[in-house]
């Protein structure tokens, strides 16, 4: 991967969730739930396949959203609702929220159609494959299924998810990689300079 990750735009987020939500539909026929679609982007992003088909965490995100996630009781969160508003997804109205479920007003294949196309032209043709393949292979699964998939992933225990609850993602997967390369190396480490996000004091 390279060291650069890309940050999407508005249009490029939004055209990111418009595919995973009708590509979901197209499959399983049915809205998607708020945690399913976190969980499917949080896969799409922060995971790869190895060899035996897999799934392990990466080391840094194919790319960010405008709004991070974080680490919350479920394993990773995304504030989905308020991430759709910023990109005025409800106003173009082809997203459309009902209760706590979401859905595409439009042909769920050409809604596909014309996210797939506008990822691929902005140059994110791996990521959006990608993310066809999250959905095809893991859109199948229970909710419950996939927070115990994301957890696994994160190995996140119950201590590790209480300590780190609310921490950014990416610190958390940045703390993981260093302390991994603490024990590799026996060096001594200042704990609260290895994870400031823990360590932090109310003001």
């Amino acid at each position: 991967m390279s060291s650069v990750i890309p940050k999407l735009g508005g249009g490029q987020a939004l055209n990111l969730i418009k595919l995973i939500i009708s590509r979901y539909m197209m499959r399983y026929n049915h809205s998607i739930s708020t945690e399913v679609l976190v969980k499917l982007l949080f896969l799409t992003l922060y995971t790869d396949t190895d060899k035996d088909n897999t799934l392990r965490l990466l080391d840094a995100p194919r790319a960010r959203l405008p709004v991070e996630f974080r680490i919350y009781l479920k394993g990773p969160f995304l504030p989905i609702d308020e991430l759709l508003k910023k990109l005025g997804a409800y106003d173009e109205g082809i997203i459309v929220k009902a209760g706590d479920k979401y859905l595409v007003r439009n042909s769920p294949n050409k809604v596909f159609e014309n996210a797939y196309s506008e990822l691929v032209k902005g140059g994110l043709k791996d990521l959006t494959d990608y993310a066809v393949r999250v959905v095809d292979e893991y859109g199948k699964y229970r909710e419950d299924s996939l927070i115990e998939l994301s957890m696994k992933i994160l190995r996140l225990s119950p201590i590790i998810k209480a300590m780190a609850f609310n921490m950014s993602l990416d610190a958390y997967i940045e703390a993981r990689r260093a302390l991994r390369k603490v024990f590799e190396s026996n060096e001594y480490v200042d704990e609260e300079e290895l994870y400031p996000d823990l360590f932090r004091r109310g003001d």
